[in-house]
């Protein structure tokens, strides 16, 4: 897998923002709920972009299914951390990690049989 190389710079600060809002919430402070809420429901989504344009495919329909699993698996994640439902929360994230795990083996391993039907087509092709 590429390294995370370039992080968007509203990424990054939407991410920092709702983890000061979050923390600031644990420690008693008033903050805006449907605010919150949005922050890092986008963050959810904007990882399950990220991570599926590092799947190891050209198809779309395997990117578009990752991210039909992966965006409520985040929105789930994020919605028991606005609870405070941590197992919930552990439990989603756990599931979405073995979602992600599952999705880049299977698109890794397709394009590794595409290489050797290329490879051995190639081969018969040689000496035609």
């Amino acid at each position: 897998m590429a390294p995370l190389k370039k992080i968007c710079p509203i990424c990054v600060l939407v991410a920092c923002t709702w983890v000061t809002m979050f923390v600031l919430r644990q420690f008693g402070y008033n903050v805006d709920e449907g605010l919150l809420a949005m922050l890092m429901g986008g963050s959810a989504v904007g990882v399950s972009y990220a991570l599926g344009t590092r799947l190891k495919t050209s198809s779309r329909s395997v990117s578009m299914v990752w991210k039909f699993i992966a965006i409520p698996l985040g929105f789930s994640a994020m919605y028991a951390l606005l609870r405070f439902s941590w197992g919930y929360a552990v439990a989603a994230t756990i599931v979405f990690v073995l979602a992600w795990v599952l999705f880049h083996g299977v698109s890794a391993r397709k394009k590794d049989e595409r290489r050797v039907d290329d490879i051995s087509k190639a081969l018969d092709a040689c000496c035609e």
